[in-house]
């Protein structure tokens, strides 16, 4: 715990926009970062949702955390394994949520807990139902607890948790997003540029009309290596264009 009374735990996903320990110690010899006008900034400064018990005060705790192949697996992936995999799986998520719950009973609710998901928040809603439908009936515990906050599309779109209990797009976050942000010119480079149209974007991008993301499914690490060095070169490439 820090001088403010705040833990953090940073579990093995890449949390695009909230590494804030990291944001406020830059913070202090910089301007004010725009995150810090934001809901999550607020909150941080102790203006907590309504439904917190100690909303006037800074979260005691933090857990920030994947989904695949972290806190739970899809059905698809489980029929890789064998299949007692499922309920391996299965179990440890229960367990993880009556944790959770008992921590928030001794904390007065005051405990954050966030999914940082690559998936958009359509694809979310799937993973949840199909989790839902194979555990409640074997591990009453089982179905994935909503979050505080979710993070879906890398960090791409925040939904928070409201009052009446549905999560609420943070349209403060797209804000920040827009300024300086041009998905045309990097969506252009995925479907123009010969090195790197092979690699094509990620139908959910287009499908489901993401505003910030523009990514590309590749197996393999050495695969994958060999496309982010040809993105990064031609990135490089239409940068040096418009300067």
């Amino acid at each position: 715990m820090n001088n403010s009374g705040f833990d953090v735990m940073l579990p093995a996903a890449a949390i695009a926009g909230v590494m804030i320990a990291a944001m406020v110690v830059r913070s202090r010899a910089m301007p004010r970062p725009a995150w810090v006008n934001t809901r999550a900034g607020r909150w941080l400064a102790g203006r907590g949702p309504a439904y917190l018990s100690d909303k006037d005060s800074p979260p005691h705790f933090l857990l920030v955390t994947d989904l695949d192949c972290t806190l739970t697996m899809d059905n698809h992936t489980l029929t890789k394994y064998a299949a007692e995999i499922s309920s391996v799986v299965d179990a440890g998520t229960a367990e993880f949520n009556k944790r959770w719950e008992a921590m928030k009973a001794r904390r007065d609710k005051n405990c954050v807990l966030c999914y940082s998901t690559g998936r958009s928040m359509d694809i979310f809603e799937v993973l949840v139902s199909e989790q839902r439908a194979r555990t409640e009936s074997v591990f009453p515990d089982g179905p994935l607890l909503l979050p505080d906050v979710l993070i879906t599309a890398d960090g791409t779109s925040i939904h928070w948790l409201e009052e009446d209990g549905k999560l609420a797009y943070d349209v403060e976050w797209e804000s920040i997003l827009k300024t300086g942000w041009n998905v045309e010119q990097v969506r252009q480079v995925f479907m123009e540029n010969p090195e790197v149209a092979k690699y094509g974007v990620d139908l959910q991008v287009i499908n489901r009309l993401e505003g910030f993301r523009v990514s590309a499914v590749i197996e393999g690490e050495e695969a994958s290596r060999i496309a982010e060095e040809s993105i990064r070169r031609a990135i490089d490439e239409c940068k040096s264009r418009i300067d």
